[in-house]
């Protein structure tokens, strides 16, 4: 079986290629990515041939492309929402989001100047 170890190897340069690009530590970013994908894909391969008996390989290769599909999907969902750190997709959402509705800035401030202030006075100088 080398379809999770393909997957592990693309998961593992697809995290590390992003953690590059955010300046991060690409090489245990990659690592995590391809033990994350090695895990998802050997879980999902597991309990496929735990829950179906093929009775020919014609059959057992359309359940390993199925198997091999979810993995894709849930590998690529997953994987996006652990590497939201570093892509930063999600903030445009957000931001765009959270917005308010459109107001008018506000007025800008003047300070106030006080004219009593310290004024010099004329008149003889007190000792």
């Amino acid at each position: 079986m080398t379809i999770p170890w393909l997957l592990a190897l693309a998961t593992g340069i697809w995290f590390g290629f992003q953690a590059r690009k955010a300046g991060r530590n690409w090489l245990l970013w990659g690592l995590g990515g391809a033990f994350f994908a090695l895990v998802v894909t050997t879980i999902l391969f597991g309990l496929g041939e735990a829950a179906a008996i093929p009775f020919s390989d014609a059959e057992k290769a359309s359940l390993h492309k199925k198997w091999t599909a979810a993995a894709l999907i849930i590998i690529a969902a997953l994987g996006w929402l652990f590497t939201m750190p570093l892509h930063r997709s999600h903030l445009a959402f957000w931001n765009a989001r959270n917005k308010g509705p459109a107001t008018s800035p506000p007025p800008p401030v003047n300070p106030r100047i006080d004219t009593k202030a310290e004024t010099p006075k004329s008149g003889p100088a007190k000792l």
